[in-house]
């Protein structure tokens, strides 16, 4: 459970929360099933066990650096690069984590980067996502 009062106090916090400020505003989707926060959405599963995966929100558009812009090779490998680790780290299902793989992978074909540089940026963050790029959210963790 992610909320422990009713839905009219759940209500009342939420206003609160938009009432705080004037640069952030707070949506609800659902009651007590899953929170969407910035790119984190986290949930629990039917064993009640804690769940993280990257949230994209329904106005996403594929704006990542295409491939064939003017900046320089290194910054475009660590623009993909940087992606793919931000997902190993917010995804704490490796089967979700796999299939978000293959989501990125087809967002940056369309950006024109080809198949085998991102295949080989992928290979690295499997190779890491047991030891430095894992889930932030999880404390005991193993690969596919």
């Amino acid at each position: 459970m992610l909320w422990k009062g009713s839905s009219e106090e759940f209500s009342t916090f939420v206003v609160y929360l938009n009432e705080s400020t004037d640069f952030l505003k707070f949506t609800v989707n659902g009651f007590r099933s899953t929170v969407n926060y910035l790119d984190i959405s986290l949930s629990f599963d039917k064993s009640n066990n804690s769940c993280s995966k990257l949230y994209r929100k329904e106005t996403f558009v594929n704006q990542y650096l295409h491939r064939d812009s003017q900046h320089p090779f290194h910054m475009k490998r660590g623009a993909l690069k940087g992606q793919f680790i931000r997902l190993s780290r917010l995804t704490m299902d490796n089967c979700t984590f796999l299939d978000e793989v293959f989501r990125l992978k087809e967002l940056f074909i369309y950006r024109g980067y080809k198949p085998d540089q991102l295949t080989n940026i992928e290979k690295e963050i499997l190779l890491l996502r047991n030891h430095k790029d894992r889930p932030i959210l999880l404390s005991d963790f193993s690969t596919p």
